[in-house]
């Protein structure tokens, strides 16, 4: 917790606005400086303030399995929605397949797990705000 803190290249930060939809591609969590593209994002940090658990960002990653940082298949081809509490992780969702959503009705947030690029190791992930 706190690593990407030190490489911002690697998060998208989604801006808390009313109305608003971003569509939002990112890279599996697993994959190693050397096997990323390097144009896409490997985590979103969505705002959330006033979120149901009282801090200001949601943060989503998707993951894949990888031989040697998820070398079981545990949360394959899953996005996760988890938020920091003094960078203590807690796991809010686990999306399993496009079209699954996680929502913050205190926010009126959805963030919804698209889509798949099994070539680029990659998902694309839907930020929608309410007015």
């Amino acid at each position: 917790m706190g690593w990407y803190d030190l490489f911002p290249e690697y998060t998208q930060t989604v801006t808390q606005t009313a109305g608003s939809t971003e569509e939002v591609e990112i890279e599996a969590i697993e994959l190693t400086a050397g096997e990323l593209s390097g144009n896409l994002p490997q985590q979103l940090k969505v705002e959330s303030a006033g979120s149901r658990n009282g801090e200001d960002y949601y943060y989503v990653n998707y993951h894949v399995s990888h031989d040697i940082l998820n070398p079981s298949s545990h949360m394959e081809n899953s996005v996760s929605v988890h938020y920091l509490d003094n960078r203590l992780f807690n796991h809010v969702a686990e999306l399993k397949e496009p079209g699954d959503s996680f929502t913050d009705s205190n926010i009126g947030l959805t963030i919804e797990f698209q889509s798949v690029a099994s070539d680029k190791q990659s998902a694309t992930i839907l930020v929608s705000y309410s007015d």
